[in-house]
């Protein structure tokens, strides 16, 4: 998902259980290179990766480590913000 915050784009990832729309991480890099105007070539030299590790990862065939969304939302111009879903504990639990 991809939000303003402050006037700057940031990077949210949206996690199962969040109650945000479906969308995935690699879905939300593609977006936001996309409105960079960047290549994914010139995203993977902005990020020391190669374009078949960011093609991979926007096809949702790799699963980024937060190192990795920190360089590409670096990279971007935007900041990196995980949400972790938060749940009420079950009666079970309390």
């Amino acid at each position: 998902m991809l939000e303003q915050a402050a006037g700057n784009a940031v990077l949210r990832l949206a996690l199962p259980g969040d109650g945000t729309a479906a969308i995935t991480v690699g879905e939300q890099v593609r977006l936001l290179r996309v409105a960079a105007g960047l290549t994914q070539e010139e995203l993977a030299v902005r990020t020391g990766s190669t374009q078949p590790a960011v093609a991979h990862l926007e096809a949702g065939r790799r699963t980024p480590t937060l190192a990795t969304l920190e360089k590409i939302a670096n990279a971007l111009g935007h900041d990196l913000v995980v949400v972790l879903p938060c749940h009420q504990p079950s009666e079970a639990l309390a």
